[in-house]
Formats: structure tokens, sequence, C-alpha cells
């Protein structure tokens, strides 16, 4: 079959649906027939109490998985063993040579403060590449006016919406000009 244009699936509280073999059949295969699959989780346990034997296949094949700020504390932990060791140098008093001891990237409890929600930080894991310690940006701060639209469930300031009136009114005008 050839592949289109791809296609995303996303699936909001993956677990909460309960166990769905068509998902775990085709998860694994999904990205040769252009689909894309976003499954969102809240924990591992949620995860593991819906698909006991395959959960962690679901993190283990992605192209990549985001985490976000939990207390989960299998979850964490679980996340301290994904990011694995590196290799510390220490120098003994005394000694010559540096001491080279492993240990983790990043403590669970180190994980935990980094990815506290307040932080507004995240942790992307890769497949076959180096983890993301990254800042979520919030589209409203970072971007431009003129590249979203106004939320009508939240007000914006009123200089933010002086600023889309005066933008969207030289761009009509602009517009009729032309």
């Amino acid at each position: 079959m050839k592949k289109r244009a791809p296609c995303l699936f996303a699936i909001d509280e993956l677990p909460a649906q309960g166990y769905n073999r068509t998902l775990e059949t085709i998860a694994p295969v999904a990205r040769s027939y252009g689909l894309q699959l976003l499954g969102i989780a809240q924990d591992i346990g949620n995860l593991r109490a819906a698909y006991p034997h395959t959960w962690e296949s679901f993190i283990g094949n992605a192209d990549a998985v985001f985490w976000m700020g939990s207390n989960h504390q299998e979850t964490i932990a679980y996340l301290e063993k994904v990011l694995g060791t590196t290799t510390h140098r220490e120098q003994v008093d005394g000694a010559k040579n540096p001491i080279e001891r492993e240990r983790p990237l990043m403590y669970a409890e180190q994980v935990k403060r980094f990815l506290a929600p307040a932080r507004g930080r995240v942790i992307v894991t890769r497949a076959g590449k180096r983890p993301l310690r990254l800042k979520i940006a919030k589209y409203h701060d970072e971007l431009p006016v003129t590249a979203y639209d106004a939320d009508p469930d939240h007000r914006e300031t009123l200089l933010r919406r002086i600023v889309r009136f005066v933008i969207g009114w030289a761009t009509e005008r602009k517009g009729a000009v032309s």
C-alpha cells in the first residue's frame, strides 16, 4: 500500500478507554501506513492496568515520549531508568587518577523537581537519540497576536485586544487598497 500524507490519530486518556486489542495490534505498524499515533496517559500505572502485557511496547516503540509533571512514583522511577546513566569522575584525595563512577543521568528526585507542573518543563525521550529537557512555550506568550485567534473562553488583556484590533484593521485596510 502506497503511503499518503500522514494522518494523526490522537487518543487522550488512552488507558481510560480500557484494553483495545485493535489499537494494540496496529500501534507497531501504524507508521508504515502513514498513521502517526499519539497516545496520552497520565502515568505508567494506568497504562499498565489497561495493557498489562504490552504497556512497555507503547513507550519502547515510540519515536518520542513526552514526560510531563507527575507525582506517580513508578512513573518517576521508570523515567530515571529510561534516561540511563552517565559517568561521573571524582578526584579522590591522594589518588593520581580520577575515579569514574556510573550514576543515573537524573535521580528520581531530580526528575520530579524538574517536571514540577509550576515550572512548565518537559522531558522528551527519543528513539536512538539523547533525551531533551525543554521548557514549554505558551503560544499566547511566545507568538505575536497575529499568529493565533483569540480564545473566546479566556479574556485577553486590554493591550492585547487593542493590538489585535489595530493589526486586524490595518491588514483589512491593506487588502482593500491592493
